[in-house]
């Protein structure tokens, strides 16, 4: 606070003040806060037990734990193989167009086929479609396969402003020097990734904006998997069931039907090889973050004018982040069967101890306790709404820290039983979690979901509000 503005006059400044002023934030951040503060003690807490010496006692998962950072801190190899191995992989994916030049012909090109085998490789579907598992927002013990507009390589609210806006422009620059990085001629890369910018502000122009994301209801649109055709002629049952087995009468959730029905005309007058190049690129910004340092590098470009940032994130932070699953995205902490559970115990056994867990257990318990009581005495409330008040706090369930579960060294060796990553190859690693993770969701499909599952809650390492 600072108590010398007056609070009448500048109530921001009264409260805040003191923090703006003596707070710098630092170059690798584009934001800071006293959640940062924890997050850096928990960043430094990780690495010693990710550089710690293994146990005979405990299980594999650990072992992956370490080969992921380990895998991450050898710039070496990063250096020397990263970009040939991906190479390697988008050349078994029909190869990147604007790398290929008058070799690509196209022929067989069908994007919905390159998306599931990008999939297959380890890939989030990208580029034009995001096809996911997910639980069935009407029936919470369900899952669902979910199709829904992409995530476009920049956000919709810059794209729609179009190319005279800076960080459309910045990411054009992003897109054309990493096609050169790959090997692309500059003069191709600078006119096809233009056409490929030029492509995906018209998907961004029939995608939903963020704010009509709010409304859930509107994005739940269960469709048998033959009636998709009706919004978009392709053989969705064939593709769709090399994520999932279905018939052709099960439902699927079609979250913005209007994006395909718009996606179909846009596609039918666009050149495959426009299509192709934009498929592939949504594939090489994701492997951006696991390749050398002049991907880096060029990726900092771009985030200086997007978040602000003026330089990169030391290596062993990049790589304590991005191995405890909170590096640029949550989606590895999250995600079941994501290392968050094993990181986790490495974590609670370490810094973590049960006496701790059990008194915030009893605060909560503690908490539950009064609040059925403030129900009880409330005045204004009718005795008919204070019976559905009580029965709806009965059911609140509270997950403090972590299950006690992801302490059992059995439980953890059969929930990771068959990965397998390596001391070297950061993006095969990568990919190779990815390809697990899919596969636990395509296993799970079919079952009930136990939203107490400690599978689910197993995760102790990360600062946030949970």
């Amino acid at each position: 606070m600072d108590e010398s503005v007056d609070p009448c006059t500048d109530f921001y400044r009264f409260v805040c003040g003191n923090y703006i002023k003596e707070t710098v934030i630092p170059d690798h951040k584009s934001h800071t806060g006293t959640f940062s503060l924890v997050a850096d003690t928990l960043n430094v807490r990780l690495r010693r037990i990710f550089e710690s010496e293994p146990r005979a006692s405990e299980p594999r998962a650990y072992q992956n734990v370490r080969n992921l950072y380990q895998s991450c801190m050898d710039t070496g190899g990063v250096e020397g193989s990263s970009v040939s191995e991906l190479l390697v992989i988008l050349r078994e994916l029909g190869g990147w167009p604007v790398l290929e030049g008058a070799a690509w012909a196209g022929e067989g090109f069908q994007w919905l086929d390159m998306a599931v085998e990008a999939w297959e490789n380890g890939f989030s579907v990208g580029g034009l479609v995001d096809i996911q598992i997910l639980t069935d927002a009407k029936e919470a013990t369900k899952r669902i396969l979910q199709i829904d507009q992409p995530t476009l390589g920049l956000s919709r609210e810059y794209l729609v402003k179009g190319l005279e806006d800076q960080g459309v422009k910045a990411y054009l620059k992003y897109m054309v020097d990493m096609a050169v990085l790959l090997g692309a001629p500059e003069e191709g890369a600078n006119r096809e990734m233009r056409e490929v910018l030029d492509l995906e502000i018209q998907v961004a122009k029939i995608s939903l904006a963020k704010e009509e994301r709010r409304n859930q209801t509107a994005l739940y649109n269960p469709t048998a998997v033959k009636d998709i055709s009706t919004l978009y002629p392709l053989p969705w049952l064939e593709h769709l069931n090399r994520f999932v087995s279905l018939d052709e009468n099960e439902l699927v959730n079609v979250a913005v039907p209007e994006y395909l029905k718009s996606l179909d005309a846009l596609i039918a007058s666009t050149p495959k090889r426009t299509v192709a190049n934009l498929m592939t690129w949504s594939l090489v910004q994701f492997s951006t973050d696991f390749l050398t340092e002049e991907a880096a590098d060029i990726q900092l470009e771009f985030n200086k004018v997007i978040k602000g940032q003026v330089s990169k994130l030391p290596r062993w932070q990049k790589c304590v982040k991005n191995t405890a699953g909170v590096g640029g995205n949550y989606y590895f902490y999250f995600a079941e069967g994501g290392l968050s559970n094993a990181v986790g115990a490495m974590y609670a056994k370490k810094h973590f101890p049960a006496s701790s867990k059990k008194v915030m257990d009893e605060m909560v318990q503690n908490i539950q306790n009064e609040f059925r009581v403030v129900l009880q005495e409330l005045d204004w409330m009718d005795d008919k709404t204070r019976v559905k008040a009580l029965a709806k706090a009965d059911l609140i369930t509270p997950h403090i820290a972590y299950s006690k579960e992801i302490l059992d060294n059995k439980l953890i060796e059969e929930y990771y039983n068959g990965l397998s990553l390596g001391k070297t190859s950061y993006l095969k690693n990568i990919l190779s979690l990815k390809k697990w993770i899919f596969a636990y969701y395509t296993k799970e499909f079919r079952k009930p979901i136990d939203k107490q599952s400690w599978k689910t809650h197993g995760g102790a390492a990360v600062a946030n509000a949970f």
